[in-house]
């Protein structure tokens, strides 16, 4: 009877510790799951970080090149638009001159009503500070979205106001804020090429300064 009972015991004990072996080894095979996850929850967020990152300069270079594609003034101020609308999110926008009062001008505009873009001023509220700054401006969505100044050698020559975006769009992004530099230190040579090309045409001289 003793060796009859000794041998349950052995029983018992070696069952226990095969169970707490098995325990042991679930929670080590569970972390090891854990962390595999982990580690390809990393690679999967670094490879859509990257995928945002060559959509953002595939998106950069096309904005480029739809602004220095053309000469014509017409072609650069619906590249402008096109770019608003299609890369930034917005249909209420004003492609803004600067005359010889420092009155503004509207040189192009989309879903914008005229008592608006006659109520925009180069010395006050956003498009003023955008001027004066000559870096893009973000503004209180219920004044406006933002305001991208223009500059040829550092003279202001005009901007470009943003209004509402659109509603799928909450807020700007970072690649809104790159398409905002773009913009400024881009859409104002183009313009301002498009406008010596004119001039060269109406006067029979060309200009090659672009």
């Amino acid at each position: 009877m003793a060796d009859d009972k000794l041998t349950c015991n052995d029983l018992l004990r070696d069952t226990r510790r095969y169970i707490e072996e098995l325990v042991s080894e679930n929670e080590r095979l569970r972390g090891a799951a854990a962390e595999a996850a982990g580690d390809r929850r990393r690679l999967e967020e670094r490879f859509a970080e990257v995928e945002r990152q060559n959509s953002n300069l595939a998106a950069l270079y096309a904005a480029s090149y739809q602004l220095h594609a053309t000469v014509r003034r017409a072609e650069v101020l619906l590249a402008i638009q096109e770019i608003v609308v299609n890369l930034i999110g917005s249909e209420e926008l004003a492609i803004l001159g600067v005359g010889p009062g420092r009155e503004l001008v509207a040189l192009a505009s989309v879903g914008v009503s005229p008592a608006q873009l006659a109520a925009l001023r180069a010395d006050a509220g956003l498009v003023a500070c955008a001027l004066a700054s000559q870096q893009p401006e973000v503004g209180p969505p219920s004044e406006m979205t933002a305001c991208i100044p223009l500059a040829v050698d550092a003279r202001p020559v005009g901007a470009i106001a943003i209004f509402r975006l659109l509603r799928h769009k909450p807020a700007l992004d970072l690649l809104d804020l790159e398409l905002f530099k773009l913009l400024a230190s881009h859409a104002a040579n183009a313009l301002y090429c498009a406008e010596l090309h004119e001039r060269g045409e109406r006067t029979g001289a060309g200009d090659d300064r672009c």
